[in-house]
């Protein structure tokens, strides 16, 4: 068995799928990995942090387009489109659904 390879299944027309080393690119070794495992149980990671901090990120962007507004008294269009994407942003923390 090829020392590179972790794992060795028979693939589609008898080309060899599941067989990956260091000098394939990530999409090539991702399709692989996945082809060989795909009797195994799918695992899922817990990515509760990283929402928390993206949710806390929109809030500070939030929090310091609503103090420049307030400054300012005006808000230019440019701001008012980046204003309405950061609030989707967050709305979709809010609302999961959409």
């Amino acid at each position: 068995m090829d020392p590179q390879a972790i794992h060795s299944v028979s693939g589609p027309a008898g080309r060899k799928a599941g067989i990956f080393n260091d000098k394939m690119s990530y999409a090539q070794r991702l399709f692989h990995h996945t082809y060989a495992s795909q009797n195994e149980d799918v695992h899922f990671i817990e990515f509760r942090l990283l929402q928390r901090l993206n949710l806390v990120q929109l809030q500070n962007e939030l929090a310091q387009m609503k103090g420049d507004i307030w400054t300012n008294m005006e808000i230019s269009e440019e701001k008012a489109k980046a204003l309405r994407v950061t609030l989707r942003h967050y709305g979709k923390y809010l609302r999961p659904e959409l």
